[in-house]
C-alpha cells in the first residue's frame, strides 16, 4: 500500500480489509462516502452480499414516516434537523436504515437519476438533491411552467385544484441526463427534462434557470422518458415513441415508432428502459376496481432499428428491470447481487390511484420473475404515502 514514497495507495486494499471496514460503519451515508474514496473502492456495491451488513444497492428509499403533529410541532421538527427518511437493501429488506434529511420534509418525490433526487415542495420549489452527500442544486420553480391553474377532465369540465393538488398531480416525472458514466458532484451539462400537467408535455431546464422551456411538440399524455444515447426519448400513452435533440435549436421531436399495437388488452403504463445498449418498451397491466389496483402483468419489447418494428423478449438474460418514479434502468445481475435475475423490480408510481383520492400510495411494489410470470413483495413492510410513495435510488457506479 505504501508506495516508498510515504503516500498510501488506498486502492490496492484488499477485500476482506474493505469488507471489515464496511461492517464498522453505522449509517448509509458512511457507506457511500466509503464507496467514493476511490474507483477501486466503488467494488464494495458488489462484494458478497453475506459479507457486508450495510445495506447494498439499489436502495429503496421509503415514504417519509406519518406522525400527527401540529403546524408548530412540524416547523420545530424540521428546524431541529430531526427529520428522518427509511432506506432499505435488498440485501437486508427487514432492516431500515434512517438518515437525517430535513431537505426531504414533506417535500414529494418527481424523480431519482443516480444519487440525485428531484423534489418538489408546496412552495413549487424545485431541488436536486443527494442524500448521501446533502448536496443541492435548485431547478426553476414549477410556477414557472404553464397550464399551472386548471385541470381538464373527460367530461370536458375545468375546475381549480388546491395547491397541494398542483404539488401532488402537476409534475409526473422529472428525469436528469447523464452525457457521462457519473453525474458529477457539481451537475455540469445535466439537463432536466419534466412532464407536467394533465396533458404531461415536456419541459427542459438546467441547474440555475431561472425559468423552464416548454417544448413545443403535438405529442402529448407522456409516460416514460430516458436519456438514450445522448437524446431524450419519450413514450406517450399510445405506445408512439420519439426522441429530442437537446443540442439542437429549436428542439423538435423525431419519431421511432407509430401508435404500439398489441394482440392484448388495453396497456396501463409504459416505460422505457436501455438494456445492453438496445430500446426497451415495458407494458405494464393493472387489475383495477373502484377500491384499489395491483400490478398483474408485465410485458417487454425490443426495438428492431432496422425495420423499425418492436419484438417481444421473453427473458432478459443475466438483467434486471427497475420501475418506478426512477430513471428506468436495467442492471446487471451477478453472483453477488442483491437482486436476482430477470426481473422486473417496481415501486408504485400510478399517481391517478392515490393523488387526490384519499388513498395512499406505496402499496402496489413487488418484483415479476419473467420466468414464470410471478409478482411477489420485495419489502416485506409497509410503507405508503398520500403525496410521495417509495422510489428506487441506484447509484450509477452500478450501470453497465
Amino acid at each position: 500500500m505504501d508506495n516508498g514514497s510515504g503516500v498510501v495507495d488506498w486502492s490496492e486494499i484488499g477485500e476482506d480489509e474493505l469488507v471489515s471496514i464496511a461492517n464498522r460503519l453505522y449509517s448509509v451515508t458512511d457507506y457511500f462516502h466509503l464507496s467514493q474514496v476511490c474507483k477501486a473502492w466503488r467494488s464494495i456495491n458488489t462484494l458478497t452480499r453475506q459479507n457486508v451488513l450495510i445495506p447494498q444497492p439499489p436502495l429503496l428509499m421509503l415514504a417519509e414516516s406519518k406522525k400527527n403533529t401540529t403546524k408548530e410541532e412540524d416547523n420545530l421538527q424540521t428546524n431541529n434537523k430531526t427529520v428522518r427518511r427509511g432506506f432499505v437493501g435488498l440485501n437486508n429488506t427487514n432492516k431500515v436504515y434512517e438518515l437525517h434529511l430535513p431537505e426531504l420534509y414533506q417535500r414529494r418525490c418527481v424523480g431519482s437519476t443516480g444519487n440525485w433526487l428531484i423534489t418538489v415542495n408546496t412552495e413549487l420549489e424545485i431541488n436536486i438533491f443527494n442524500p448521501f452527500s446533502r448536496t443541492q442544486f435548485h431547478l426553476p420553480s414549477q410556477s414557472t411552467l404553464p397550464d399551472q391553474y386548471l385541470f381538464e377532465f373527460s367530461d370536458g369540465e375545468d375546475d381549480e385544484f388546491t395547491q397541494e393538488d398542483y404539488t401532488g398531480r402537476f409534475l409526473t416525472k422529472v428525469v436528469l441526463s447523464s452525457p457521462s458514466a457519473y453525474i458529477n458532484s457539481k451537475l455540469d451539462d445535466v439537463v432536466a427534462i419534466a412532464c407536467y400537467g394533465t396533458k404531461k408535455r415536456l419541459a427542459i431546464a438546467r441547474p440555475g434557470d431561472e425559468s423552464w422551456t416548454t417544448i413545443k411538440s403535438a405529442d402529448i399524455l407522456v409516460d416514460d422518458v430516458i436519456f438514450f444515447k445522448d437524446r431524450f426519448y419519450f413514450v406517450n400513452r399510445v405506445g408512439r415513441v420519439a426522441y429530442y435533440d437537446i443540442s439542437c435549436n429549436p428542439i423538435v421531436a423525431t419519431h421511432v415508432s407509430g401508435e404500439f399495437r398489441t394482440d392484448r388488452y388495453y396497456v396501463d403504463k409504459y416505460y422505457l428502459v436501455e438494456w445492453m445498449g438496445e430500446l426497451l418498451m415495458v407494458c405494464k397491466y393493472f387489475t383495477e376496481d373502484e377500491l384499489y389496483y395491483n400490478t398483474r402483468e408485465f410485458r417487454v419489447f425490443k426495438f428492431n432499428f432496422d425495420i423499425k418494428e418492436w419484438e417481444e423478449i421473453k427473458s432478459l438474460g443475466q438483467y434486471s428491470l427497475f420501475l418506478g418514479f426512477n430513471t428506468s434502468v436495467s442492471l446487471l445481475a451477478s453472483d453477488s447481487s442483491t437482486f436476482r435475475c430477470d426481473c422486473i423490480y417496481f415501486t408504485d408510481d400510478y399517481m391517478m390511484g392515490y393523488i387526490g383520492t384519499g388513498t395512499e400510495g406505496g402499496s402496489d411494489m413487488g418484483v415479476c420473475d419473467l420466468k414464470d410470470g410471478t409478482i411477489k413483495p420485495h419489502y416485506p413492510g409497509i410503507s405508503t404515502s398520500l403525496y410521495s410513495p417509495p422510489l428506487w435510488i441506484i447509484p450509477q457506479s452500478l450501470y453497465q
